[in-house]
């Protein structure tokens, strides 16, 4: 079972296809949002911060860009395929200008400082909230599929001025899932069966913040036979320090 912390390194994406899709066009409010805090600075969830018809074309166009296997970063910049672990679809996509709207949104529930949030008041001194990873992974879950326990790793780029880096790894459920199976869950680390202390189940448009620290998660699976798919949006938070 994977349990490393690893750095993120970008691999290249092989596509050229974009997605069209203007957040800036929607009438969408903050104040429509609701925040549910399951840990204070550590896991909680944003409702409404996708709408309906946006959830929907990002599925639609996740769709035409192509699903395929994906591996695990075992940090270094290397990827294996670990289908004991994970045998999930997904599909990446860079994209500047789509991060900055969806930060817009997000911002309003992510701590400024990066010291606040639980177990960064070391590692996090300093930082600050700067926007969402341009990097965006969506995953489809179905029939069988799941991601077994793991932690999530960071994304980071060091420059002479400045050092970025994720503290918060960020998904939006894109649908519903009605039936058994697809939550996220979070495990108890500390414990030797690893029971489940929290389980969130995808509610289409919600959004779901944790830290990359300490919580150790997984996709569980659609069910067998089920007719039902799970698609999400992955990106991280972003803070920044200066030298």
């Amino acid at each position: 079972m994977f349990r490393q912390h690893p750095t993120e390194k970008k691999e290249e994406i092989t596509t050229t296809d974009t997605i069209s899709l203007d957040l800036t066009k929607s009438n969408w409010k903050k104040e429509d949002c609701q925040v549910t805090v399951y840990e204070n600075n550590c896991i909680w969830t944003v409702s409404n911060v996708l709408t309906d018809h946006e959830c929907d074309e990002l599925i639609k166009q996740s769709e035409r860009l192509g699903y395929e296997e994906a591996p695990i970063n075992v940090g270094g910049g290397q990827q294996i395929m670990m289908k004991d672990l994970r045998d999930n679809k997904r599909t990446i996509w860079d994209d500047f200008t789509f991060a900055e709207q969806l930060h817009e949104r997000v911002k309003h529930f992510v701590p400024e400082k990066c010291s606040d949030l639980a177990r960064c008041s070391t590692m996090g001194n300093g930082f600050n909230l700067s926007g969402c990873n341009e990097r965006f992974r969506f995953y489809r879950y179905e029939n069988g599929e799941r991601f077994n326990p793991h932690y999530d790793g960071c994304f980071e780029r060091r420059g002479k001025e400045k050092w970025e880096r994720s503290f918060i790894t960020c998904i939006t459920y894109l649908n519903d899932v009605v039936g058994e199976g697809g939550e996220t869950n979070f495990l108890d680390a500390f414990h030797r069966d690893e029971r489940i202390k929290l389980s969130v189940k995808p509610k289409k448009g919600v959004c779901l913040f944790f830290t990359h620290a300490g919580n150790l998660h997984e996709g569980a699976a659609i069910p067998f036979g089920s007719t039902e798919r799970k698609y999400v949006i992955r990106t991280d938070i972003m803070y920044t320090k200066y030298h």
